[in-house]
């Protein structure tokens, strides 16, 4: 996903592929096959790393003046570099300032900070001084889980341990979803109590939600 003057397009180019894996999701979490899990697997997957690109690309987007969807614009008041090179450099400062560029002075993408983290994407578009950072953290205290529990579910998937399998079945508790036994991708599979959708699923609606509300 590359960075956009229009936050408009950011928007509808994760909506696509939301759109895309919450379907194959959707499917995947009625059965119970060995495919189906590794359809849950690759969703889950696939679903963190869009919401990493999405904050890569919001943030750098914010150095352009990109037009939000309500009609304003997107001003970057502490910026001061030039280019997407001297934006992650800020960003770099505060996360990982004991890491240095490469003799290029560029910054090798698997340095760069976790954006998918939250706190890590709020704090480097304050230190841009974003004009729309209010409207940042409106749109990420939907009162959702997801960005907390969906990074603990990654990482079992990324090394299936013992400690990576507990702890995505601690997170279970907190939809009262019964966890004993279980494998982390019945856990997805499962309703949370009170909820009309697996949680993979619903997990996916509420990123759908935040970003719209993060690009107005």
């Amino acid at each position: 996903m590359r960075p956009a003057r229009r936050f408009a397009v950011l928007r509808v180019r994760a909506e696509r592929r939301l759109d895309r894996l919450r379907s194959l999701g959707a499917a995947a979490c009625l059965q119970g096959t060995p495919a189906a899990r590794r359809e849950i697997t690759f969703v889950t997957l696939e679903v963190h790393n869009l919401w990493l690109n999405f904050c890569r690309s919001y943030f750098l987007s914010c150095i352009l003046r990109p037009e939000r969807e309500n009609g304003g614009v997107v001003i970057a008041s502490k910026f001061t570099g030039n280019g997407f090179n001297d934006a992650i450099a800020v960003a770099m400062k505060r996360h990982k300032p004991r890491v240095q560029p490469t003799a290029a002075g560029t910054w090798r993408r698997r340095d760069e900070p976790a954006w998918q983290d939250t706190s890590v994407f709020t704090s480097s578009c304050q230190d841009l001084g974003c004009s729309n950072l209010n409207a940042i953290h409106a749109a990420l205290s939907i009162g959702s889980r997801v960005f907390q529990d969906l990074p603990v579910f990654r990482n079992f998937f990324a090394h299936r341990n013992e400690s990576s399998s507990d702890s995505a079945r601690s997170v279970a508790s907190a939809y009262s979803i019964a966890s004993t036994r279980r494998h982390p991708t019945q856990i997805l599979a499962s309703h949370p109590y009170g909820r009309p959708v697996p949680l993979l699923v619903d997990w996916i609606d509420d990123i759908a939600i935040t970003i719209q509300l993060i690009c107005n």
